[in-house]
């Protein structure tokens, strides 16, 4: 049983891997190869198939809605459009990116969005950064900095899109922290709520930005001779959703925020491969500065720092107990010896050839050199207090 929950986890962790670099690669080939040159309505077929899938699980009853009666439509307005607006603003500019610039280098720079996650909530006051967090933020920081640095032919255009897109998306997940801390949605009943009214969003925007190119140029026909690569494109994401979910089921919230950052090494090699994208290797320096950063950020969020310093805080308080304990218990000991040798001196004179000394005690007993009960308790006591004291 052991094994199939161990190879269903490997599974699960490697399809997760697989699937994200694929979506990029595909979106990249739709925008790129096939001079789709409209990343918002792609963003929307993404997000709208995800809609329909949840909508239509529901309507057939394979998933119950638990949190139906909490979503007033005040609460829709209020609170789920502007988390959708800003996961769709996100999403549209993250997709446009891919027009300026390479793969590799958006998967670095997304390394730097705990940075401005942090930023965000500090400045919404929804949370205060630890010790651990700020110096993780510096490494990704210096390390983002380093990538940027060495990146041959980088676009300010294009960085400037990226860096609008992860300030948006930064946005979106402390919203959602701060808004739907008490409302922990599954997959589907998450995206029946979220999916529609991003869809609306970037459909919107398609409308005013998009439709007139796609009208002029009939870009519907590349849509008509490629379905299956658009569908991909389109159902991929709602999976990679259902992966994230189960992964974190079957491992932690830790594990998948890693294997995130070795999906954007595997999108990295896959874009080299691909599309020969070229990467210098201080560029690659910087990126590890970066994901050793974002690990030790992942680490801390999940409080794995924080309990290790607390179970060491622990350990000292139990040691300094003990000794206090021992300390005790040997001055108890101590009062006890005293007082059983006053009243028992005679017990204790030893006899050296004839002639008697009561004032030297020399701590061996009168049977042969053995220690007495009290002295091998004191012994104990006293090696039990120089390893508390040592610790």
């Amino acid at each position: 049983m052991a094994v199939i929950y161990s190879a269903r986890t490997l599974l699960l962790c490697i399809a997760y891997i697989i699937i994200g670099p694929t979506i990029i690669l595909i979106n990249k080939y739709i925008l790129y190869d096939l001079h789709f040159s409209y990343p918002i309505f792609l963003s929307c077929l993404g997000v709208t198939f995800s809609g329909l899938a949840a909508h239509t699980l529901v309507r057939l009853g394979f998933v119950k809605l638990q949190k139906k009666d909490d979503i007033t439509n005040a609460f829709w307005v209020k609170k789920i459009l502007p988390i959708c607006f800003n996961f769709a603003s996100s999403l549209a500019l993250g997709n446009l990116s891919y027009l300026y610039l390479n793969v590799g280098f958006i998967q670095m720079f997304k390394s730097f969005t705990p940075v401005l996650i942090m930023l965000v909530s500090f400045l919404m006051n929804v949370e205060t950064p630890t010790n651990y967090i700020m110096v993780s933020v510096v490494i990704i920081s210096v390390g983002t900095a380093a990538t940027c640095s060495f990146t041959p032919e980088l676009s300010l255009v294009g960085l400037a899109i990226m860096f609008s897109a992860e300030i948006l998306e930064s946005i979106r997940l402390v919203l959602t922290q701060f808004v739907l801390q008490n409302l922990k949605f599954g997959v589907v009943e998450g995206q029946y709520v979220l999916a529609p009214p991003s869809a609306l969003w970037l459909l919107l925007v398609s409308i005013v930005f998009e439709s007139h190119s796609m009208y002029e140029k009939k870009a519907w026909l590349i849509i008509v001779d490629n379905p299956f690569i658009f569908f991909c494109a389109s159902s991929l994401g709602l999976a990679v959703n259902f992966l994230s979910y189960y992964v974190i089921q079957a491992t932690s919230s830790l594990t998948l925020k890693i294997l995130g950052g070795v999906r954007n090494i595997a999108t990295i090699v896959a874009g080299v491969l691909r599309y020969g994208e070229l990467v210098d290797y201080r560029e690659g320096v910087g990126y590890t500065i970066a994901f050793a950063g974002f690990i030790m950020y992942s680490m801390a969020k999940s409080g794995i720092w924080d309990d290790y310093k607390n179970n060491n805080l622990k350990i000292r308080h139990s040691n300094s107990s003990s000794s206090g304990n021992i300390i005790e218990s040997l001055s108890l000991l101590s009062s006890s010896s005293a007082t059983a040798t006053a009243s028992g001196i005679k017990d204790h004179i030893i006899i050296d050839g004839g002639s008697s000394s009561s004032g030297r005690h020399t701590g061996l007993s009168n049977s042969g050199g053995i220690l007495t009960r009290d002295e091998e308790a004191a012994e104990s006591l006293l090696i039990l207090a120089g390893i508390a004291r040592s610790t």
